[in-house]
Order: structure tokens, then C-alpha cells, then sequence
């Protein structure tokens, strides 16, 4: 039986050396390390962790390393990456402990003798400088682009779009980890008998709808859906309103939302561009 820090360093490994799609070669890794559910948990988020913050490790770790990183084996690197996203963002997770593993992959997984002294040298030091910079670019772009890990040509996109304040707010919820979604059978149960079965269970329920697919013509029926199953009338008009300053949605449609919210029987819009 294998760890998580291994099944999550065999599979950002083949990421690096061929390509291969994180989430078909993470379960093939994850059945081979013969991992419980726990362990499980940990490699996936260390595997999506990194490959999610790679310019921000990269550039975290390009500070510490004599060497680019490119030259670096890619068992090497990655074990890198994996360690220092442990030491930034898994707070539970000791850093001598994100060091001493990474350590011990870098001898069974790296053939140079020198590669496990290296790595060990580029995470203490590290670790002795307690307070890690912000990263900086040569511009507002650049520095967002290696702050929330996205490709500089698309912050420049959402900088002009959204202008700095916004394009960064949309970075940041970017990177957020995404609620878990239920999806009701109508025919097993109902929405308030689920809901109150999740909450004795101590799930936290949220009820928002989404409205920002399939044109602006199935946004109004999911509104209408999400209408009918309880979703309030602030709530309802929170949504619009927050999915007009993200500009998901128009702004001249949102007194067309507002206007069927208060008259669901009203079929005006049907037939109209959305």
C-alpha cells in the first residue's frame, strides 16, 4: 500500500512528462496505492492543488533554486510543487512532514543520488524564511496572472473586461473550492425532506439556482423552477442582480427577471433573443 503524497506525485508526474489528464490517471494511481477513503481525499486535493497553483509554486520556488526549473527531472519538480503547496495552503499538514516526504519520494523516484540533498536544501530554506512574498510581476497583469495561477493572456482579457478590481475578484472566486451539487429526483423525494435530511446529518444547505445557462430564455424557467421550490423573493432578486454586475447576464434583462419573478404566467419573453 502506497501514500496519498505518492499517488498524488506518480500522477503529476505523467502530467508533466506526457500529457496525461489528471483526473483518468489520478483514479488508475489512487486503485494501485490501494488508498482508503481518507488518503484518497489527500491526493486528489494535492494533485488538483498543484496543477491549480503551478505558476504560483513556480515562482515560489524559482526564488529558492539555482537551477531552472525546467532543467529539473520532472519526479523532482513535482514532488517540489506538491510539497510547497502543502506548506502554503494545508495548514493541518506539519511542513516537516510536507519536507521529509518529499525528501523520501525524491530517492525511489529520482535516479541522481544528489536530486533528495537538493530538494531538501530548496525546502528548508524555505521554510526558514517564515513569511513567503506575494508574488510580483512587471505589471498588474503579470502579478495576478502569477498570484491566481491563470494564463496571462486570459488576465488581460478579464482586466479589460472587468477592469483590475473586478478581474481580481473573479480570479479569486475562481480558485475557490467548489460546493458539492445535489440534484433532486422528484420521484425518490422532495426538496424540503432532502434538505432536512442533510441538515440533521450537519450539512450546510445553501439554496441558490443557477441561472446562467442555456441563454436567457431556460435562465427564466430555472428561476421559475428554483421560484416554485421555495427559493425567496430577496434570494431571487440577489441572484439577478449579482448576475448582472458579473455580467453573466445583460443588465437590461434583469427588470425582464424582476417583471416574470412578480408574474410567472406572463410568456412575453418567449420567442425573444436571450
Amino acid at each position: 500500500m502506497g501514500s496519498a503524497r505518492e499517488a498524488a506525485l506518480i500522477t503529476l508526474t505523467a502530467c508533466e512528462r506526457q500529457g496525461a489528464w489528471s483526473d483518468g490517471y489520478l483514479k488508475k494511481a489512487l486503485r494501485e496505492q490501494e488508498l482508503d477513503k481518507r488518503d484518497a481525499a489527500l491526493a486528489s486535493r494535492l494533485c488538483y492543488g498543484v496543477l491549480q497553483n503551478r505558476l504560483l509554486l513556480d515562482w515560489q520556488l524559482a526564488r529558492f533554486c539555482n537551477k531552472r526549473l525546467e532543467a529539473l527531472d520532472a519526479p523532482v519538480l513535482c514532488g517540489l510543487r506538491a510539497a510547497v503547496y502543502q506548506i502554503l495552503f494545508l495548514d493541518k499538514i506539519p511542513p516537516s512532514a510536507a519536507v521529509n516526504e518529499a525528501v523520501e519520494l525524491t530517492k525511489k523516484y529520482c535516479r541522481n543520488p544528489r536530486a533528495a540533498g537538493m530538494v531538501n536544501g530548496i525546502l528548508r530554506a524555505m521554510l526558514r524564511q517564515k513569511d513567503l512574498p506575494e508574488p510580483e510581476g512587471c505589471d498588474k497583469a503579470e502579478t495576478l496572472s502569477l498570484k491566481y495561477s491563470h494564463p496571462l493572456w486570459l488576465v488581460e482579457e478579464f482586466i479589460d473586461t472587468l477592469g483590475p478590481e473586478g478581474a481580481e475578484r473573479l480570479l479569486e472566486a475562481d480558485n475557490l473550492q467548489p460546493p458539492t451539487a445535489a440534484q433532486i429526483n422528484p420521484l425518490r423525494g422532495t426538496l424540503e425532506k432532502l434538505t432536512e435530511e442533510l441538515r440533521e446529518a450537519g450539512a450546510e444547505v445553501l439554496g441558490i439556482a443557477s441561472i446562467f445557462t442555456y441563454g436567457m430564455k431556460k435562465g427564466l424557467q430555472r428561476l421559475a423552477e428554483a421560484h416554485v421550490r421555495n427559493i425567496s423573493l430577496t434570494d431571487f432578486d440577489t441572484i439577478a442582480r449579482a448576475a448582472a454586475e458579473e455580467r453573466y447576464i445583460k443588465s437590461e434583462d434583469i427588470a425582464r427577471l424582476i417583471a416574470f419573478r412578480d408574474n410567472p404566467s406572463d410568456e412575453s419573453w418567449i420567442g425573444r433573443k436571450g
